[in-house]
């Protein structure tokens, strides 16, 4: 199934929703953020299906707990 705009920013919201949760409860520092981001905006827009959404999903997941539902 195809990943459309509209999801996209759907899950670019929702990423930077917890970041922020994350950093204010303690569980990263600042610094994070800017690595956070790095690997987001190297991935996003190379998704184009629901499969390729959930893969980088796991992958942040796997790389910050906090992403893991």
């Amino acid at each position: 199934m195809e990943f459309n705009q509209e999801e996209k920013k759907k899950i670019e919201k929702m990423i930077v929703d917890s970041s922020i949760d994350a950093l204010e409860a303690g569980r990263i520092k600042e610094y994070d953020l800017s690595v956070i981001a790095d690997f987001v905006l190297a991935k996003i827009d190379n998704i184009k299906t629901t499969d390729e959404l959930r893969t980088f999903l796991e992958e942040l997941a796997a790389k910050w707990k906090f992403f893991h539902p």
